[in-house]
Order: structure tokens, then sequence, then C-alpha cells
């Protein structure tokens, strides 16, 4: 069973067809972290502390390909049910917001605090693409990050519609603002810019997240742009990083409709998501 903590899909590896209800006679196990080990398929991070003679190590993340969502979103339509006389792989349409091929941090961190920043945030428990932040509160808590303080952005959504989808042991550390953020450091609407943000709570020690998906490309570009430019430390704030880049993306032309940046293609995409591997972010690509 692949859980992402909204879909459940099962994999029968004898005749490769994907389920959405457990196989006759089966029910699910305890759900348990994503650990992939194998090097020919993933991506891979290596460690070395040059303050200590500490050994190296390494850890595997997903590696960037296709269209930068689900690897099999889009290979076949249909969607096995009981009901269904399915051929073998078919059921890649329902891939299409599926999360669980991000691969998180394979180790709990030794910071002393986590936290986890998501601009485009306007419910716990609904998302246009699936909900993220009941996502990363489920799925980075079986990995051992449970975070101590999460800030959230979103402009439309009332405080009070926010809250009341909130679950109650999330209440005390999960503060909204009904606010739109700004792109670049000095904001004339007094907007919040979220790299500053990150800079003025956490720590560099600590562990951060920081979920960028708020569907105005200027934005989210002005952003990025800053945070790899070498002329600020901000980067070296944020340990994950999750953005869904919109560009000429093919399989995306008919549902990011006016907001593409026919300017940049996939390719582009890859090269920002490794510049910020390549600094020590685990980036990966949202949906």
């Amino acid at each position: 069973m692949k859980d992402d903590s909204l879909n459940q899909l099962w994999w029968n590896s004898e005749n490769g067809r994907t389920l959405t209800y457990p196989p006759p006679g089966l029910s699910p196990g305890p759900l348990t972290p994503v650990r992939p080990t194998d090097e020919e398929i993933f991506s891979r991070y290596d460690f070395v502390n040059e303050c200590k003679n500490d050994e190296p190590f390494f850890e595997l993340i997903e590696p960037l390909v296709s269209h930068l969502r689900h690897p099999v979103s889009g290979c076949g339509t249909k969607f096995c049910s009981p009901k269904d006389a399915c051929k073998p792989n078919e059921g890649g349409g329902k891939y299409f917001t599926d999360r669980s091929w991000i691969v998180p941090p394979p180790t709990k961190p030794t910071a002393e605090k986590s936290y986890y920043f998501d601009a485009g945030a306007s419910s716990w428990t609904a998302g246009q693409g699936g909900p993220s932040l009941s996502y990363f509160a489920a799925v980075w808590k079986r990995h051992g990050i449970d975070f101590d303080h999460i800030e959230a952005w979103e402009g439309g959504t009332s405080t009070q519609k926010f809250y009341g989808t909130v679950p109650a042991e999330y209440k005390d550390r999960t503060h909204y603002q009904q606010q739109l953020i700004s792109s670049q450091p000095t904001s004339e609407g007094g907007n919040p810019f979220v790299p500053t943000v990150i800079k003025s709570m956490a720590k560099k020690e600590d562990y951060v997240l920081f979920k960028l998906d708020i569907d105005s490309g200027p934005v989210e570009q002005g952003t990025v742009d800053f945070l790899l430019d070498p002329a600020n430390d901000e980067i070296e704030y944020i340990d994950e990083f999750l953005w869904e880049h919109h560009v000429d993306n093919y399989i995306m032309h008919g549902h990011w409709e006016g907001g593409i940046d026919w300017s940049l293609k996939i390719s582009d995409s890859y090269m920002y998501f490794l510049k910020m591997r390549q600094k020590g972010v685990r980036a990966h690509s949202w949906i």
C-alpha cells in the first residue's frame, strides 16, 4: 500500500495493477516511513563533517524526472476497482495528485526545533491538489518530525474558517495569516517575505520545511531567485523546500491555464531544483 495521507493505493507486484481497495484476504499493515535503498533509481546526497573526523554518510531523495509529478501520473486513465477487469499498469491517472513519490528525510534531524512554513495553505483538510498541512504533519511525523511551529499564509480564507479545520493537537502550534506574500524583502504593501520571516524565527541549526505554492509566478520566482542569490544567506536556514513551478510542462497545459510561464520549460525546472539541492537543500517538486 502507498499512503500519502490522502490517497491509499494498492499495487499488485505480480501483475502491475493499481487498486483502490485491499486485495481479498489482506488488510493494511502499520504505516511506516519511506526509506528507499536503490541508488540506481534515487538521487543521492553525500555528507561530510569538515570540523570533525566523523564518518561520511549519504541520503537518498527522489530523482528529478519526467514531468516532475508522480512518475506514472498520466500512464493510463482507468483506475481499477473491484468491478473492473483491469489490464496491467492501468490506473496512472489517479497518481496525478499523489504525493507518495516524494521522499522525506530518511532520519530524524538532531535539531532543537522543527519549523514548517506554508505559503499557500487555505485549509488543513482540503486543497486543489490535496491538502499540504495534513500531509506534512502526518507523513513527516512517521519520520520522527513532529513540527513545533507551523506558520501558514493564504489571501482568500478567513482566519476563523481556517482554524475551524485545524485538529486540536495542532491548534496551539499553528499560526495562520490571511495575507498575500511578497516577492522580495521590501514590499510597499507590507506583505511578508517568507525567507525573511524564516530567518527571523529559526536558527540555522533548526529543521525548517518551506512549501511555496500560491499560484503567482512572479512572486514565487522572485522568492526562489532571492534564495539562490549568493549575496543572501536565507537559504542556509532551509532544510526542505517544495515548489510547484508553473512552466511549459506538457502534462499540465490543461490545468494551469493562464498561470504558465511559457518562457521556461521543464528543463529549467530541473536546473532550479538541482541548484537548490547543490546548496544542500532537499528540494522537491510539489503538486
